[in-house]
């Protein structure tokens, strides 16, 4: 089972990515509002990947992420937001965020995700032969 966390303080924005990961019978989805909410989980249970709105409830997306990689620096980390690829890479560079997607996902940003997320899988499982 893959575990997934959802942290919006508008968590409805994540409905169809939300959806479309339900479908899925191996991945496993927990929902926080903030980013207190977030660790929480994160100190509870493993998390293969987390999807993180720019701005939370009491932190900035980049904090989040900041104090994440402090509590698991392997952990898979994506932000929202609108940036261009430039800016993004320049604002987050050093944190090991896979990549940047629409404040509002839908479907196909969904399955890109998952792709990418699964192919990210693979390499380890085959650097680890």
């Amino acid at each position: 089972m893959i575990n997934f966390l959802l942290v919006n303080s508008k968590l409805s924005s994540f409905s169809e990515m939300n959806d479309y990961f339900n479908e899925k019978n191996d991945i496993s989805i927990d929902a926080a509002s903030s980013g207190e909410d977030a660790f929480k989980i994160i100190n509870s249970k493993k998390i293969d990947l987390i999807i993180a709105d720019n701005q939370l409830s009491d932190m900035s997306g980049i904090e989040f992420v900041k104090k994440c990689i402090t509590i698991n620096f392997m952990l898979n980390c994506v932000l929202t937001g609108t940036k261009s690829p430039e800016q993004f890479h320049e604002d987050t560079e050093g944190l090991g965020i896979l990549m940047q997607i629409p404040p509002k996902p839908g479907k196909d940003d969904s399955e890109k995700l998952l792709q990418y997320f699964n192919k990210i899988q693979k390499d380890i499982l085959n650097l680890k032969k």
